[in-house]
């Protein structure tokens, strides 16, 4: 994924300079900042077309995710660029006014939520949080993807004897969780506009929940209890 996207930057970097170098010796006489004003929503559109190729390569509640955000992408881009090229003119004011305080409402929501976990709340702003490390320590605590992505391997942790309690949270983005097979996990979530699969146990739709349960090794105290809520995004819990 990484290789791709900086293959596609590049061409645009080498597309710009093909024709700032045609407007210097008098070829055509199209300018930079012309075209950069005129056609960054195509930076938009790029985008949702990248997530949809990397959605069809992923299953479950991550590919919905893609979908989504990506659908949400191309939507902007599209009526980005026929504003900027005066094709039709749509008034952003309408979404900004319903967006804004939507998304204010969702993220506080997930501060009350994540408030009654112990831990502090790992964030994914429009960027990725990894725990991938072999020996990182799982500790009771929250992580929240917010048009981002959030991927955690606890298969690889060290995680202690007892319970210890996760707060998932995706806002237009993805988390995924791998559990290993050894510890017994207790999942209750929720998905609007989303998806949230469990061992292969799937919720999504408009609303939906999930409540579930499964047993870990026999003679095993570790235990996850995992609280998940998707909003236009997805949570994706899967054994290692």
């Amino acid at each position: 994924m990484g290789s791709r996207r900086q293959v596609i930057f590049g061409l645009i970097l080498v597309a710009l300079g093909i024709v700032w170098l045609l407007n210097n010796v008098g070829v055509i006489s199209v300018t930079i900042g012309y075209i950069v004003s005129t056609y960054w929503p195509v930076l938009f559109i790029i985008w949702g077309l990248d997530l949809l190729i990397e959605g069809s390569r992923r299953t479950g509640s991550g590919r919905r995710s893609d979908f989504a955000n990506a659908g949400v992408l191309l939507i902007i881009g599209v009526l980005l660029l026929l504003r900027t090229t005066d094709l039709y003119y749509f008034d952003w004011s309408v979404i900004w006014k319903a967006l804004l305080p939507i998304l204010l409402i969702l993220i506080g929501w997930n501060l009350v939520s994540s408030g009654t976990f112990p831990g502090g709340t790992h964030w994914a702003i429009m960027s990725g949080v990894e725990r991938k490390q072999r020996g990182w320590k799982l500790e009771s605590g929250s992580f929240a993807a917010v048009l981002g992505s959030v991927e955690i391997d606890a298969t690889v942790a060290d995680i202690p004897e007892g319970e210890i309690r996760l707060d998932l949270f995706a806002l237009m983005g993805a988390v995924e969780l791998i559990v290993p097979a050894d510890v017994a996990v207790e999942c209750r979530g929720t998905a609007v506009l989303g998806g949230i699969e469990f061992f292969r146990e799937d919720a999504g739709g408009i609303v939906a929940s999930i409540d579930s349960t499964f047993p870990g090794a026999p003679g095993s105290t570790k235990k996850l209890v995992i609280a998940a809520r998707a909003v236009m995004g997805g949570v994706d819990i899967k054994r290692g």
